[in-house]
């Protein structure tokens, strides 16, 4: 029989300081990351809901706190049509767009109520429904737009990643 008196347990000083070395390591890493690091700054989301009823409404709702600058010159509209993958949506002529809306300086809740063939493709089922914002010069008359490209030749512009980049 073996007798363990008198004998000094062992104790792994190896192993503890490498996990100590190891995580003052990772500590130090994160706060140089969060102090120094690269971090791109995350957009703001430009849309906060959208949707429809299923009936005859589209309705959107859109942040517009970096748009407040072009306030002067234009207004918005919503626009919304159905999903149609075999045309461009820039082409797309199953749109309904709203009356034209001032900017304001944090956020905008826009109703359109569906054009009768978009009304109707929505109930028939199994069809999608897109929303969009744009821009149009102050006064003018948002029943002339039957499609997105439409929107540049009245001198207004979609509202997408790429304005909002710029401005």
């Amino acid at each position: 029989m073996v007798s363990l008196e008198g004998s000094k347990p062992k104790v792994p000083y190896g192993r503890l300081m490498l996990f100590l070395f190891l995580t003052w390591g990772a500590v130090a890493f994160d706060y140089y990351d969060r102090h120094h690091g690269y971090h791109q700054q995350v957009p703001q989301q430009v849309f906060k809901r959208w949707g429809n009823d299923g009936k005859e409404f589209c309705y959107a709702s859109m942040n517009t706190s970096r748009l407040v600058n072009l306030a002067e010159q234009y207004e918005l509209a919503l626009v919304c049509g159905i999903e149609d993958p075999t045309v461009d949506i820039l082409k797309r002529t199953k749109i309904s767009v709203s009356n034209l809306y001032r900017i304001p300086s944090d956020e905008i809740f826009a109703v359109v109520k569906m054009r009768q063939e978009m009304s109707e493709a929505l109930a028939s089922g199994r069809v999608q429904v897109w929303t969009a914002f744009i821009l149009l010069p102050k006064g003018a008359d948002p029943a002339v737009i039957h499609q997105l490209t439409d929107v540049e030749s009245y001198g207004g512009k979609l509202v997408g990643q790429e304005l909002l980049n710029s401005l």
